[in-house]
């Protein structure tokens, strides 16, 4: 027992000294290797046991079979927020459905977020061969590093236009935070909450951008411009942050 803990803290220094990225990765594992995500946590949970009785909502956007919800429920807790936790991946949703029927307060909505109400075709279930994947979209160049889409195995999905519906659960809700994961539609449903103003509906932003997945392309390269362009005006409409 000795001899394995003084290997490890040996590990450790050497982390420490010559590679401090692989060291902090190491010790906020739990917390995809980021300090500031780890920092965040700590702060959010603290402030989770003084909260006022308002009225309050965590969206998942890409909710897949509920990761996000088992990191963020802690401190954004069932107690203080109902939690719409929004995925068009029918696989998933049976998942979801059956971990977090019991809970009060949680709504799994079939759908996808989009600009628009309406139907697209939801790519990257039969192409990667895994029925719950991380990287199905309805975009069809999203993943172009991993496979080609196919229209004819793509699947047809109910979306709906989040800047409306921010608008409607504003009415409602007195804060509301937002986690999207959706697989390069947030390049599209970004821009028009900022058109739309709708982005200050949101108390509290979590985004995950996508263009690490694309074929260096010109499609990428207007990808990464829009991204940067996101980067540089959300902080100054919402508490944002750049998800992993």
């Amino acid at each position: 027992m000795i001899n394995k803990m003084i290997k490890k803290t040996i590990t450790a220094l050497r982390l420490l000294m010559f590679n401090r990225k692989g060291f902090f990765q190491r010790i906020f594992s739990g917390y995809f290797g980021r300090y500031d995500i780890f920092l965040f946590y700590s702060q959010a949970k603290i402030r989770s046991y003084f909260l006022a009785p308002k009225k309050r909502l965590f969206v998942d956007l890409g909710a897949n079979i509920g990761q996000g919800y088992q990191f963020f429920n802690p401190i954004y807790p069932n107690k203080h927020y109902d939690y719409i936790l929004v995925e068009p991946n029918h696989f998933c949703v049976d998942e979801l459905k059956k971990k977090l029927n019991h809970k009060d307060g949680v709504t799994v909505l079939q759908a996808a977020a989009w600009i628009n109400n309406g139907k697209k075709l939801f790519y990257g279930v039969a192409e990667s061969g895994n029925n719950t994947t991380l990287g199905a979209s309805i975009v069809k160049d999203h993943k172009t590093k991993t496979y080609d889409s196919n229209n004819e195995t793509a699947v047809s999905v109910n979306t709906f236009d989040f800047s409306e519906f921010l608008f409607k659960k504003k009415e409602v809700y007195d804060e509301i935070i937002v986690k999207m994961d959706v697989e390069s539609s947030e390049y599209d449903i970004l821009e028009k909450l900022v058109n739309e103003s709708s982005i200050k509906c949101i108390d509290r932003l979590f985004v995950e951008f996508h263009t690490n997945w694309m074929k260096e392309s010109k499609s990428k390269d207007n990808y990464i411009l829009r991204e940067k362009e996101l980067i540089n005006i959300l902080p100054k409409l919402t508490n944002f942050h750049i998800w992993v």
